[in-house]
């Protein structure tokens, strides 16, 4: 057996010639600071400018407090606005003249590549801190439009007070020093903001005060599971100006079911003015409860933005019944526990395809005769794939001929538009023609519903349905609904049914994850693996789901569900996906900054790898996957400042004997090889002693071997 990769799903394989569609407080400044530090003039410090996040909130702490709201206007490139940010934004004497003021930052620029780590927290932007990049790209245009008389120019700060006068507009100055003197002269202005350390819990929730909002959310990120349920339920009030989002988010992402289930279903109570990466994490939640996620497609069909009408489309269409299939009579013959048929052997198909071509020749306008040609040419290039071959395109061609005249007669079988949706996708024809005649083909074909040819027309409707709403949404107009249902439909069927292909169970969710449907992904993720759980493929699904979805410490419990249910000839696949799954959350908990358990990934992740071994000796990629496991929880280890156990680690991970190791990229396009050397050199800085120069000797002996 082999591994997965550590790349994105296949995207489409054989028999076809055609390509596929896809392939809190402390933590802010832990965040903010490490995001710093790779950038020019990181040594001045990180951001320090107390950035409220949006104009709402700022405005309305300028008329609580009589602070002038200070607009200040940045972009990427522009020499003063680079100085601005890594310089004067981080200077404590120059930060303490905005005191006067209520800050936002306003800059069209994304510098961080996230906005939200898979938690839910925050990811400040490395430039300006305390923000995300997505709150100050979502500032510029407001204050353009309501104070700029069209004057798009960076850097600019104005100033405008509590009645709405603007107190000065600085822009296009050859000093920057006339900042300083303008902002002094608002020092000790209004009145202060609370000091958020005072505050209760519920003084934190009335407060629009970004530092009030960084505390309260701190408190949700490291209480236990009682609390963060009442902040969340807490989050929105009918009774309370001030909205809480970013508690909803870190609900949807909440390690405990019932926490995330709660978040959901109150996004869903009260969706309006809600953003709608929120709204779409609360539909996926509730994709079981047609009420509360009717309240949320209707809030975003109702909203002007391109972005929430295709989502509300998409999503809304999913749920309807498709015209071509009935996913639940299909489901129940799929089910049927009767044995199948064998199929005809290649040579018995030969022949059959030349008698009925002879026949054919005495009846040319016999329409029913031509279809069974034009199908038996599709079984035949099937039986000869199995069977090796490697071109049986000839055969497709000849099908799609015979279908193709079939259907240009008129009153065409299902089967003349089964073949030909089949043969003509494969060889390259249009979505639109593929997916008519899938259509078409599908309800005359529920007698063999089990069949491989039902299995492939299945294919064909769920890609070309999929490449044209696709094609429609990268145009920037909304799909036809029936082609989104066509989609979830199919996929359905396809992953469970007994002749898909692991790549056409793959290509499915594929193109269900493309769509964004992702509560259909995770469903049909999870019974994939159940249906067949030693599928590469749906693995592949199942790590991408959990990951981006899930909390990454929890992968393994997941993986433990499914090995109560699966047999003791699958049990060690199974057991070695899990360690698999376990190793990439390790490198995603270490990229969230949660070491302690990314540690206990990477060791459970080794644990498992040994425990599928000693259960099947014959799994492979074991190796390799391992010393990720090992350089994972050395660089764990390296931080921690225990030098001497990453060496250590390391050590025990990497044979010298395979010199591809120190290069072997994990989740997070990191090699081993980097690894080595910082522990390396950082054993021999300063004064090491004779077991830290032996250890570097050793580790310096695998880079030596690995050149």
């Amino acid at each position: 057996m082999t591994s997965p990769s550590t790349g994105t799903p296949p995207r489409r394989g054989r028999p076809t010639a055609r390509r596929g569609l896809l392939a809190g407080a402390l933590l802010l400044s832990v965040a903010t600071t490490a995001a710093a530090q790779a950038m020019p003039g990181a040594a001045r410090g990180a951001p320090l400018v107390p950035w409220q996040r949006d104009l709402d909130d700022a405005l309305a702490l300028s008329r609580a407090t009589g602070k002038p709201l200070l607009v200040c206007v940045n972009a990427d490139g522009e020499p003063a606005s680079e100085s601005l940010a890594a310089r004067r934004y981080r200077d404590p004497a120059f930060v303490a003249l905005m005191e006067g003021f209520v800050p936002v930052i306003a800059s069209p620029d994304v510098h961080t590549d996230r906005t939200h780590d898979s938690r839910g927290r925050r990811v400040p932007c490395s430039r300006f801190g305390r923000v995300t990049c997505d709150e100050h790209i979502r500032i510029e245009p407001l204050v353009f439009e309501r104070w700029f008389d069209g004057t798009r120019v960076a850097p600019r700060h104005l100033a405008v007070s509590p009645d709405g006068e603007v107190l000065f507009d600085l822009y296009l100055l050859n000093d920057l020093g006339v900042l300083d003197t303008r902002f002094s002269g608002y020092e000790g202005a209004g009145e202060p903001l609370p000091d958020v350390t005072e505050l209760d819990e519920r003084g934190l929730l009335a407060s629009p005060d970004a530092a009030a909002r960084e505390r309260i959310e701190a408190v949700a990120v490291r209480a236990d599971a009682d609390v963060r349920l009442r902040l969340v339920l807490g989050a929105l009030s009918d009774t309370r100006d001030v909205a809480h989002p970013e508690l909803l988010r870190l609900g949807l992402r909440d390690a405990e079911a019932h926490v995330r289930r709660a978040a959901a279903e109150r996004v869903a109570a009260d969706p309006t003015g809600l953003p709608t990466d929120l709204l779409a994490g609360a539909a996926r939640a509730l994709h079981d409860d047609d009420v509360l996620v009717a309240t949320v497609l209707a809030e975003l069909g109702a909203r002007d933005d391109t972005a929430s009408q295709r989502l509300a489309t998409v999503l809304g269409a999913a749920r309807e019944p498709s015209e071509a299939l009935d996913p639940a009579a299909w489901s129940r013959k799929l089910s049927a526990t009767d044995a199948d048929e064998t199929p005809p052997s290649a040579r018995v198909l030969e022949g059959l395809a030349a008698r009925l071509d002879k026949e054919l020749a005495a009846a040319p306008d016999d329409a029913a005769l031509r279809a069974r040609l034009a199908r038996a040419y599709v079984d035949l290039a099937r039986a000869q794939q199995d069977a090796g071959a490697e071109d049986v395109a000839y055969l497709w061609e000849l099908a799609r001929a015979e279908a193709r005249t079939v259907i240009d007669g008129g009153d065409a079988p299902a089967a003349a538009h089964a073949v030909f949706a089949r043969t003509d996708w494969l060889l390259g024809g249009t979505a639109e023609d593929a997916a008519r005649s899938a259509a078409r083909a599908l309800p005359g074909l529920f007698v063999e519903a089990r069949s491989p040819f039902a299995a492939e027309v299945l294919d064909v409707l769920v890609q070309a349905r999929a490449e044209q709403a696709l094609a429609t949404l990268d145009a920037g107009t909304l799909p036809e609904p029936a082609w989104i249902s066509d989609v979830a439909a199919g996929a359905r069927l396809l992953v469970v049914h007994p002749h898909a292909t692991p790549w056409q169970r793959g290509a499915a969710l594929d193109v269900v994850g493309a769509l964004a449907l992702d509560g259909l992904h995770a469903d049909l993720a999870w019974l994939g693996v159940t249906e067949r759980p030693t599928a590469a493929v749906l693995h592949e699904h199942l790590r991408w789901h959990l990951l981006r979805d899930g909390d990454a410490a929890r992968v393994g419990d997941v993986y433990e569900d499914l090995l109560a249910t699966v047999g003791p000839d699958e049990r060690p696949a199974v057991r070695w996906y899990q360690a698999f799954a376990r190793l990439q959350a390790g490198d995603r908990l270490w990229d969230e900054r949660r070491p302690d358990e990314a540690a206990a990934s990477f060791r459970a992740s080794l644990e498992g790898f040994d425990e599928a071994l000693a259960l099947d000796g014959t799994l492979t990629n074991a190796t390799g996957y391992a010393a990720l496991a090992r350089t994972g929880l050395a660089r764990v280890l390296a931080a921690r400042g225990d030098l001497a156990g990453a060496a250590r680690e390391l050590l025990a991970g990497l044979d010298p004997g395979r010199r591809d190791l120190l290069d072997l990229p994990d989740s997070l396009g990191e090699t081993p090889r980097f690894v080595v050397m910082d522990v390396r050199d950082r054993l021999l800085d300063g004064s090491p002693t004779d077991d830290e120069r032996a250890l570097a000797a050793s580790l310096d002996g695998l880079l030596e071997f690995g050149r």
